[in-house]
């Protein structure tokens, strides 16, 4: 009950089984919500701040009108993230793809600052081989978003 780790990691196994049972998955988020919920509660920094990363991608990817899909609970939860663990990229490519998908020009221009500026200092902080899938997927990103941002 007290273990962060175990309601996290939890939360994001319920979410990979959810990918697969589509339909069906739509009463696994809010099992998902829940142990999310309660990593946060018990350590709102774990992994990056991953629940309340985790949180905003939910409700940011999530149907609105089924499910728990609310894009401005998914921008509260992405910017606690960025602002918990700023250092880590996804927590700011998240960010930046929930201001293009809101057409905010200001959050655009912001996050797109401060991923010019964090990469190369993340890239050290997360090196060698543990991290070389993770920047496969974030350097793909950025490029995406960079695109899709004009940028």
């Amino acid at each position: 009950p007290k273990n962060t780790g175990g309601h996290y990691y939890l939360g994001m196994n319920i979410g990979q089984m959810a990918r697969v049972r589509q339909l069906k998955a739509l009463g696994m988020v809010k099992e998902m919500e829940h142990h999310f919920n309660l990593a946060r509660e018990l350590d709102e920094t774990f992994s990056h701040a991953g629940s309340d990363r985790n949180l905003g991608l939910l409700y940011f990817r999530a149907p609105r009108f089924i499910s728990v899909g609310n894009k401005e609970r998914a921008l509260k939860h992405l910017r606690r993230a960025a602002k918990l663990a700023p250092e880590y990229p996804s927590n700011r490519l998240n960010l930046l793809e929930a201001h293009i998908d809101a057409e905010d020009g200001k959050g655009i221009a912001v996050q797109c600052a401060a991923l010019r500026e964090l990469l190369p200092k993340a890239r050290e902080k997360f090196s060698g081989d543990e991290w070389a899938t993770d920047w496969l997927e974030w350097d793909k990103r950025w490029r995406e978003l960079r695109d899709s941002a004009g940028n």
